[in-house]
């Protein structure tokens, strides 16, 4: 008598490939059937804030740099002693 082989790699192979095509037929049912993103349907959202008034604020005034120069105020002579 014969003995037959059967290689394993290819079981393990024709098993993941089964496990695949039946994810993916599960996925198409449910995604037919199911319908989970439905454009239809929209989200109304109320807020009921209180209306604040500004607050009063009173910012410094900034003055540029002139471009001038200032002068020293006490200038001091070279021959002091």
């Amino acid at each position: 008598m014969t003995e037959q082989t059967q290689d394993s790699a290819a079981s393990w192979l024709a098993f993941l490939v089964g496990v695949v095509v039946v994810v993916v037929l599960a996925a198409a049912v449910f995604g037919y059937t199911a319908k989970p993103f439905d454009t239809q349907q929209t989200a109304q959202l109320s807020l009921n804030t209180p209306k604040l008034a500004p607050p009063d604020l009173n910012p410094p005034t900034i003055v540029p740099p002139s471009a001038e120069p200032a002068p020293a105020a006490n200038p001091v002579p070279s021959d002091a002693p």
